[in-house]
């Protein structure tokens, strides 16, 4: 009894309906066919931007890279200029010393020589 039903119901669907079962189909057929061609464009879409992921990513580890190298000539860089600034400074304070000893040994004689000078003045008198 309910497939006589559903058959009348069918018939009077088909003859009132502009639409055919070929038509429905078709149209269920396009329906189908778009949403593939959706899948397969937001598919590519997510490929692309994976790949435009990876390549920034590239750019940056390659910007850390250089970043770094240039980072780390500065510091020989900077660490030359103080071991060199320290050898100068060294120099300079070996140089003064040697200066101050000879001030001092020069004052010494001078103040030896003076001092026999009174001397043999105070013995003359």
């Amino acid at each position: 009894m309910k497939k006589v039903i559903r058959g009348l119901v069918i018939s009077l669907l088909a003859v009132t309906l502009p639409l055919t079962v070929a038509h429905a189909d078709s149209k269920d057929k396009d329906q189908r066919e778009a949403a593939k061609e959706q899948m397969k464009n937001e598919r590519e879409r997510m490929k692309h931007d994976k790949e435009m992921v990876k390549k920034q990513r590239k750019r940056d580890e390659e910007y850390q890279r250089e970043s770094r190298k240039e980072r780390e000539e500065i510091e020989r860089e900077d660490r030359k200029d103080k071991e060199e600034y320290d050898r100068e400074m060294r120099k300079d304070r070996e140089e003064h010393q040697r200066e101050m000893i000879k001030y001092r040994e020069e004052h010494e004689r001078e103040m030896r020589k003076e001092k026999a000078e009174h001397k043999r003045e105070s013995r003359k008198d």
